[in-house]
């Protein structure tokens, strides 16, 4: 892409691959570089380290193909994995690791609560030992005798 400014190009932006993006660090503004640079990124990966290396793995994937342009995912992603029990967040960044397509910090907080309600469905509900005592096998509601 090019940018034309009375005439003369100002600023050209060259399209590595289909849906990649070459960006200048220096269009950035001010404050996002001052950010970058005191260690903005080391820190999110370093709060993702505290929930999992899984997650700390998927955090530093994010990050990697350019820090800026992915930092506010990054924080999303570490934001909405704060919310939920580390084992769960470890689950969903495994799985998400093997998906080459970036994701979203709404798209991560779904695959949490998806695996949360699966997991929630698939556990059994606990019986006492008063409550047993009224289960019955099946053998005992078969009357064909």
């Amino acid at each position: 892409m090019q940018v034309y400014y009375n005439e003369q190009l100002i600023k050209e932006h060259i399209v590595l691959t289909k849906g990649y993006r070459k960006t200048d660090i220096l269009d950035f503004p001010e404050n996002l570089a001052a950010a970058t640079n005191k260690g903005l990124p080391r820190y999110l990966q370093d709060q993702a380290a505290n929930i999992g290396p899984q997650f700390q793995s998927l955090v530093r994937s994010v990050l990697t193909p350019h820090a800026f342009i992915n930092l506010r995912r990054a924080q999303g992603i570490v934001s909405v994995a704060k919310s939920y029990p580390p084992e769960l967040v470890e689950q969903v960044a495994a799985t998400l690791a093997t998906q080459p397509v970036p994701f979203t910090p709404k798209y991560f907080k779904a695959s949490i609560q998806k695996l949360q309600e699966l997991q929630y469905q698939s556990q059994e509900i606990p019986l006492s030992e008063e409550t047993k005592n009224f289960v019955r096998d099946p053998e005992y509601f078969n009357h064909t005798s």
